[in-house]
């Protein structure tokens, strides 16, 4: 780079002066050893005495390369945010496993703070998608395209209430012969008997579903869990 700047050929321009401050032949020989070397590097700029030195506008080359992997890698970094946002909470608070205490925590405190946050990760992956869509190939575009196919998902997931998805209402349900059920032997189920009819509601069932209403012995009842 100094060499390019020009600042080697003030160098040997002032070797050239105090060459001159002597007489004789030695500084008639020197200042023609360093004309000849100026002449030589006016002619290869980018060698010197079998060193090849990098040109500036390789240097920006080289620049630009790494300012645009820095870009190309933002988007997919933003979207795998966004999608963390949803799956930490998704992930802890799943049913029938256990939930240390400070994982709940974490879990409801990214669940907080995720709506806010997948809308500016959004915005980010669409500005960089913007910049970059135009000179981008076709493989590029298909991960800028899953990019944004991810952010949007996150940012509408954190706003649901995917657990009552899976926690949805019996409209009717069926029932069998105490012989004909295969329930382990650990397995619980909650037992109501009213007049000459009992029924057994097993405890896995009930919590995805909370509630049942039922009939018992002409009665309605609504078993819940």
């Amino acid at each position: 780079n100094m060499v390019r700047e020009g600042r080697w050929q003030r160098q040997v321009t002032c070797v050239t002066v105090r060459v001159g401050m002597f007489d004789g032949p030695l500084a008639a020989c020197s200042r023609h050893a360093v004309h000849a070397v100026l002449g030589f590097w006016r002619c290869y700029p980018h060698s010197f005495f079998g060193l090849r030195f990098p040109s500036m506008e390789g240097m920006n080359r080289v620049m630009d390369r790494s300012e645009n992997r820095g870009l190309w890698l933002l988007p997919g970094l933003l979207a795998m945010f966004s999608l963390s946002l949803f799956l930490i909470p998704a992930f802890v608070i799943r049913p029938f496993r256990h939930q240390s205490e400070r994982a709940l925590e974490l879990a409801i405190a990214v669940k907080r703070i995720a709506p806010a946050l997948t809308v500016a990760a959004l915005a980010g992956v669409l500005a960089l998608s913007v910049r970059l869509w135009r000179r981008s190939s076709r493989v590029s575009r298909t991960g800028i395209v899953m990019a944004l196919v991810l952010s949007v998902a996150s940012a509408v997931m954190v706003r649901q209430n995917y657990f009552e998805w899976m926690f949805h209402p019996i409209t009717a349900a069926g029932f069998v012969a105490a012989g004909d059920a295969h329930l382990g032997d650990k397995e619980m189920v909650m037992a109501v008997r009213i007049g000459r009819e009992t029924r057994a509601y097993p405890i896995v069932q009930m919590a995805y579903h909370h509630i049942l209403n039922d009939t018992v012995g002409e009665v309605p009842i609504a078993v819940t869990y």
